[in-house]
């Protein structure tokens, strides 16, 4: 007997051994009532609540009604739940969450209810344990329970019956603790027998399994083998802080969070080496627990819909998937199924019933979370919780079946129930029989499938994951569902093959199929296969998927199947080995995404072979700047060299290479050097044949280029570029930068000259001067007291502070000067912009600006106030659509960290349901005081680097390789080597403290209660629906006449005209984009995205089309209506519109997407900055 067998059948007894009467009731053996008395005891500032005035706060879709199901004391504060084969309800309750108290017993427990009359409500209920501490997941299987306390997976066993635990052992421990509601949660067992829990991001696990350590210190997904104790990881990083896990009836997965919300299909994200890359997600709120409907009970048109929990807008949703591509799209239905306009209800938990209704576990709290609220808030409830049932008016409920009692031929037939509640219970019981009479039943099973029936490759499938779950391999089986006319059952087959790699002589010939069927997600599945195939072959057959139509989600698993095999082909590439069948469209693909400069010089070669397309070439010679050796580098500057390489091969009448293309190059060529220090080969003086470049941006990178190398000799040119009053702004910085970074007297005096100069504009001293501060930062701090002097117009001084912020000295030194210097109002003003909108805040430098513009702390003068009357005069006198005014003035910058239902930037928490989920008291601090509490992921780092200069940002990621950071000023993802970095230091919130002492007090008061507003039932709910919040609006000069021009008019006008540019602008939270928010010219252009992944028609619904032209990708779009059908392929798209205000008046626009009628296209709005 092998090693592995033997070690598997010691677990198997293990689970299955009976117990000494030593070890009987492993728990206390207290009632409901006895944990009950407890707790009150314990926790005296908690009482018992009434659940029917909590019923009396929802809102219920028409369709259905909710009953009480259980309550307190049978569940507190419930966790989650799951129905056994018998039809009871096990819960895990947490009355002690967050933490335990001094001397505190672990009272936390499990609860089996059953409602024995059928009635729809719970009449008995049995503690099984109840010394538990915080626990959050739990399963049923193997006899027993697995529970997660962390830091240990228990498993827990009844052995005489009576419902109460006997055995107790620690089945896996070091899952993270650092943070308890990160842990270890949201057990679900999948179609294929694994069992799947989840982690946040805030934790380190290091767990040993007789298969190895597994490690993991972000948030991930694992999957568990429990008689064998096999843990792998199934998907990393797709989610902060995962609460929701669900499978649909073709075993494809969702995931769903907590902190940022979003719906994650998983499969592109499960490749070999778990990619820490966000897969793309979906839109949806904040969640915990989710469901597909799959029952009779439920009429046809809620099939196949999820069942999501968004816990902090305290409502229940239905979301409506389909395909797009190769992955899905969804969409929420409104109304939605459950809105409680009451403080208390949590939904975290939902799960179908025996009877076809949806279980609803109510974690019932007025807080939730510790890092906004401190652990010993008195406001926790530690005495409330409820179940909650939804049924469907007038439709019949299923009848409940006692599973453990049904034969393995019976529970082999229910695999064809149209009842997804019967399959999955007769899937995990038969995984509880014996395994060699399920494999003897299956062929019967199988011969008795009607191939005529609609669902045969379905009954077929069911078959295969029975297979699976068992641990039996079935090869015959897998080939006929691999063949099945059903693609969907073709994909889910797919990753059973991948399971079943050691067993399947052909995968390779098998995947080699696979990666070009006709539907998409089966090149997926066939892509993720191929990803744990260690054999040069796997990705020779994977580069084929780009054969056929792609989308984000197969051009994400492609990149990160090429990434994480790429020791294994690229060295049996470059040896000659493979060859791709000399397929150059399959070897540029694969060397694209290889991230790494042994790939660059295979490109360089296939460039100059010449008969690679056009249309792929300037990706690759980018992709080649950017991974590049020196010597491969030295070829991309020169105009003639990069020319021949762009266009070897082509007619005479065609060129790839353009000035664009040439400064694209130059700017990963910078990028080259800032994170791997690499610069060209040769005399790097000769990128000053550039300097003369027609292409600004072209001329700008060569002169950020020469400052980056340090080539002095090019300083006089530089420095004549500088001085050059006709040259581009942009043009102009470049060479102050470069000036800077050359050093010396004479940069100096340019520098100087510049900044003193009254002919120049006001906008172009503050750069100079700012390009000082690393030439000599006490002549540039005096320079800056002088400027700040001047009325700045349409000068921004935040141009000057910034780079003064990226020294440690920087600010400190500028409050010194500036000490009782007589600096502008307006100047003032515009600085105290700057640092609301970047977050940089020096206590020096806002005292001192909020002197010359005269301003009271309104901040500490609400903080010296009595909280409970402030509150109150909140709701009696804030206004929240006055508050909504506020809100989007542009001084208070709130758009620029926060959005709102996906229109804003996301350096802060979206705010959609901020109001619904936090009570009154913080969203008052968050704004007054928001060091107070700094929402999860949200924390702001300073990073100061070797040279000296500080970055501030959101902390995105931090590994070995790299530190990643949201930057605060550019609101662009940055990412640093960690051996340039000196230190690493929590910054404090970016939100600035003084933020209020820009407002009045009503005007503070409206602003609380429109925050207070957001996200309840009313004109602030924020629905999860595909509308355009975020617009780019076309800034002109007053006098500029801009009526008669197309898209490509316009932005040729934005990129060569310096008072013409693009700048965003965002919808009122009910999805209108108010007109009164747009320049004051009589025509108005805007832009706005959309993708698809699957094309086909889209329906674009105006709100009104007066006074409005439309163009699609720069092509007018006819015959506009309110409900206007356009086509779209396959990715991204660019909608331009011309408003004429004359006709149009001042009535709002508002856009919406939708499919068009039998259109298979899923638009997905694009919002965000």
């Amino acid at each position: 007997m092998s090693t592995q067998k033997l070690f598997v059948l010691v677990i198997t007894s293990l689970f299955c051994c009976s117990v000494s009467p030593l070890f009987a009731q492993v728990g206390t053996g207290r009632t409901p009532d006895e944990v009950y008395e407890l707790l009150k005891e314990t926790y005296p500032e908690s009482t018992q609540e009434d659940s029917q005035t909590e019923a009396d706060q929802f809102t219920v879709h028409e369709d259905f009604e909710i009953n009480l199901f259980a309550e307190s004391p049978m569940v507190v504060n419930p966790i989650a739940m799951k129905w056994d084969a018998k039809g009871r309800l096990w819960v895990i309750n947490s009355p002690m969450y967050p933490h335990i108290l001094p001397g505190q017993e672990r009272t936390d427990f499990i609860s089996v209810l059953e409602d024995t009359d059928n009635d729809g409500k719970a009449d008995k209920s049995t503690i099984f344990y109840d010394k538990l501490y915080v626990p959050t997941g739990l399963a049923l299987g193997d006899g027993g329970v697995y529970v997660a306390n962390q830091p240990d997976l228990l498993f827990l066993k009844d052995t005489d019956g009576d419902l109460k635990a006997d055995t107790e052992r620690v089945l896996l421990s070091g899952f993270g603790t650092e943070d308890n509601h990160h842990a270890i949660s949201a057990f679900t067992w999948g179609p294929g027998g694994w069992l799947y829990f989840q982690s946040g991001v805030f934790l380190h696990t290091q767990v040993e399994t007789p298969h190895g350590l597994l490690r993991l210190d972000n948030g991930g997904v694992f999957q568990l083998r429990p008689r064998e104790l096999k843990l792998d990881m199934f998907n990393v990083g797709s989610a902060t802080n995962p609460w929701g896990h669900t499978f649909d009836q073709w075993g494809q997965s969702f995931l769903t969070e907590g902190p940022q919300g979003d719906i994650w299909y998983l499969t592109p994200a499960t490749s070999k080496g778990n990619p820490t890359e966000r897969v793309p997600g979906t839109k949806a709120p904040k969640s915990c627990g989710t469901e597909f409907i799959y029952n009779s009970h439920f009429s046809e048109k809620y099939q196949n819909l999820m069942v999501l929990n968004a816990f902090k807008n305290k409502t229940v949703n239905l979301y409506e998937f389909s395909d797009d591509g190769a992955g899905y799209a969804t969409r929420e239905l409104q109304p939605l199924m459950v809105v409680s306009n009451g403080p208390k209800f949590r939904p975290v938990d939902v799960k179908t019933g025996p009877d076809g209704a949806l279980y609803v576990a109510d974690f019932y709290q007025p807080v939730i979370g510790h890092m906004q609220y401190q652990f010993r808030d008195d406001r926790r409830d530690h005495l409330n919780g409820r179940i909650w049932r939804i049924t469907e008016k007038n439709r019949d409920l299923l009848p409940k079946i006692d599973f453990t009692d049904l034969s393995v031929a019976a529970l082999l037939e229910n695999l064809k129930s149209s009842d997804g509640y019967t399959r999955d219970k007769s899937r995990r019981e038969l995984y509880e029989r014996d395994q060699a009479e399920v494999v003897d039943a299956l062929p019967a099973y199988l011969s008795s499938l009607d191939p005529a029936d609609p669902n045969f490759a379905h009954h077929q499938l069911e078959a295969l994951w029975v297979c699976q779950t068992i641990n039996h391999v079935d090869l015959d089986l897998l080939t006929t569902v691999l063949n099945s006319s059903e693609p969907r059952a073709r994909a889910a087959a797919t990753r059973v093959l991948r399971y079943w790699l050691p067993e399947v002589p052909d995968a390779l010939t098998w995947l080699d199929k696979l990666i070009q069927d006709e539907f998409p997600r089966v090149r997926l599945e066939a892509l993720c296969a191929l990803s744990y195939i260690d054999q040069p072959e796997a990705i020779e057959i994977a580069a084929k998927v780009v054969d056929h139509p792609r989308d984000k989600y197969i051009d994400y698993t492609f990149k990160h199947t090429i990434l994480n095999t790429r020791d294994t082909w690229l060295p049996a590439l470059k040896a000659g080995e493979i060859t791709f069948n000399g397929n150059l469209n399959h070897i540029q693909a694969a060397l694209s995404v290889a991230e790494t400069s042994e790939a660059t010089a295979l490109l360089l070669n296939i460039l100059k072979g010449g008969k690679l397309g056009a249309d792929k070439r300037a990706n690759l010679l980018n992709v080649i700047a950017q991974q590049g050796t020196s010597e491969e580098l030295a070829q991309l500057l020169g105009r003639d060299s990069l020319a021949a390489i762009a266009n070897v091969g082509l007619p005479a009448t065609d060129t790839v290479y353009t000035p664009e293309l040439h400064a694209s190059v130059l700017s990963e060529v910078a990028n080259a050097y800032r994170n791997r220090k690499v610069t060209p080969s040769g005399n790097l003086v000769e990128i000053g044949q550039l300097l003369d470049a027609p292409n600004e941006d072209l001329k700008a990178n060569a002169i950020e280029l020469i400052g980056l190398w340090k080539v002095s000799e090019l300083q006089a040119d530089v420095e004549t570029i500088a001085l050059d009053t006709t040259s581009d702004t942009s043009v102009r910085q470049a060479a102050f930068t470069t000036i800077a970074q050359l050093g010396g007297e004479t940069a100096l005096n340019t520098l100087q000259q510049i900044a003193t100069s009254v002919d120049e504009p006001l906008e172009i001293r503050y750069r100079a001067a700012a390009a000082m501060v690393d030439v000599d930062l006490a002549t540039a701090s005096l320079l800056a007291g002088q400027l700040m002097q001047q009325d700045p117009e349409k000068a921004d001084p935040g141009l000057l502070l910034e780079t003064f912020f990226s020294l440690p000295e920087g600010p400190d030194l500028l409050t010194v000067t500036f000490k009782d210097q007589p600096l502008n109002i307006d100047a003032a003003k515009l600085a105290l912009r700057y640092m609301n909108e970047t977050g940089k805040q020096d206590p020096g430098l806002v005292e001192t600006f909020r002197t010359i513009v005269g301003a009271k702390s309104l901040a500490d003068e609400l903080m010296a106030e009595e909280l409970k009357p402030l509150l109150e005069q909140v709701m009696a006198e804030g206004d929240a659509a006055r508050g909504e005014d506020v809100f989007r003035r542009k001084d208070l910058a709130c758009f620029s960290c926060h959005a709102i239902s996906g229109g804003g930037a996301p350096v802060g928490p979206d705010l959609e349901g901020l109001g619904a989920s936090s009570p009154l008291d913080y969203v008052f601090h968050a704004i007054v005081d928001p060091n107070k509490a700094v929402r999860e992921g949200y924390a702001a780092v300073t990073l100061l680097t070797e040279e000296g200069k500080i970055f501030t940002g959101i902390l995105k990621e931090k590994t070995p390789e790299s530190i990643v950071i949201l930057d605060a000023t550019t609101r662009k993802v940055r990412s640093f080597n960690p051996e340039e970095i000196e230190e690493v230091a929590p910054a404090p919130s970016m939100m600035p403290k003084g933020l209020v002492d820009n407002m009045t007090r009503q005007e503070f008061l409206d602003l609380v209660r429109f925050i207070h507003e957001l996200g309840r039932p009313g004109p602030f709910a924020t629905p999860n629906i595909p509308v355009q919040r975020t617009w780019r609006v076309l800034q002109t000069p007053v006098e500029m006449v801009v009526a008669d021009k197309t898209p490509a008019e316009i932005n040729q006008l934005a990129e060569t005209s310096e008072d013409v540019f693009w700048a965003p602008l965002y919808s009122r939270v009910n999805g209108s984009l108010s007109l009164t928010d747009l320049p004051e010219t009589t025509t108005t252009y805007l832009t706005t995205r959309f993708d698809v992944g699957t094309p086909g028609a889209v329906q674009l619904s105006f709100n009104s089309v007066a006074g409005l032209e439309v163009w699609l990708d720069g092509e007018p779009v006819s015959d506009l209506s309110e409900a206007t059908i356009v086509e779209a392929t396959t990715g991204e798209h660019i909608l331009t519109y011309r408003i004429d205000r004359s006709v149009r008046g001042e009535e709002p626009l508002r856009l919406e997407f939708s499919p068009a009628p039998n259109s298979p296209a899923r638009p997905n709005v694009i919002n965000g900055v």
